[in-house]
């Protein structure tokens, strides 16, 4: 399935209207959403996003976040409802289980400890290495790895803890994913880079010192804060709960 990387601005404004609520200006500013990086750290491309600058550190402009907020979440929506996989992102280390508990609450594969280069741009062999480990661990839950001696299961047993570290949160990707989720797009610019080079649509939660141009559809906010972080996983996920609500 291939989903436009680019959209104009009515196709947009109509993604607003079908996702549009309310959300709480005060609750995020409680949060900090609102806080971006300092003056000097900032990517001069995303001013139009940044509201003020308070003691050196600029202000994002929450209005348009929750106008992006609510644009990336209708584009989620609409792309899993139409059968899309959305690969989610986030490898910091204070985000990467928010990250892969949202991922699975959404039933879409995640990576949160490491981003392997090629992950896209060179999907055979990261499909193969995927696969070797899918295979190991049949055989271990099959104990057909009893045949082997105390030694060489440890071994075998050390080595899973190593592939499922990096390759178990992509065990259903079957292909490159249709779209990316990315929590803090500046700090996955490898991700984005391997995503532009092959047209696939990105997401991403952009800090100010993140280059817009990246992105397809972006949620300026804080990328570092947990409670940030978390409320924009949280309505993301509202969204896409929506289309299949869980009992």
């Amino acid at each position: 399935m291939n989903l436009p990387t680019e959209q104009t601005k009515n196709e947009q404004e109509s993604l607003l209207v079908e996702t549009e609520e309310n959300f709480d200006i005060a609750e995020m500013v409680k949060l900090g959403v609102h806080l971006g990086k300092k003056r000097s750290a900032s990517h001069a491309q995303m001013s139009p996003y940044v509201f003020s600058v308070r003691n050196d550190i600029q202000i994002i402009d929450l209005d348009k976040t929750s106008e992006r907020l609510s644009i990336a979440s209708g584009f989620l929506k609409n792309a899993i409802q139409d059968g899309s996989v959305v690969l989610f992102v986030g490898t910091k280390i204070q985000l990467k289980d928010l990250v892969k508990n949202s991922a699975i609450s959404c039933d879409m594969p995640y990576v949160t400890e490491r981003w392997l280069g090629g992950t896209l741009t060179n999907w055979p062999e990261i499909s193969r290495r995927r696969d070797y480990f899918l295979d190991l661990e049949s055989k271990k839950n099959s104990g057909e790895l009893t045949k082997y001696t105390k030694h060489e299961q440890l071994k075998i047993s050390n080595q899973l803890e190593k592939l499922s570290i990096l390759f178990g949160g992509i065990k259903m990707l079957k292909k490159n994913p249709n779209a990316l989720f990315i929590v803090d797009a500046a700090s996955h610019m490898a991700a984005l880079l391997e995503a532009k080079k092959l047209n696939i649509p990105v997401v991403a939660i952009a800090d100010t010192d993140t280059n817009p141009e990246l992105v397809n559809y972006i949620i300026p906010a804080n990328s570092s804060s947990i409670s940030s972080v978390k409320l924009i996983l949280d309505k993301v996920c509202q969204a896409i709960h929506s289309i299949n609500p869980k009992s």
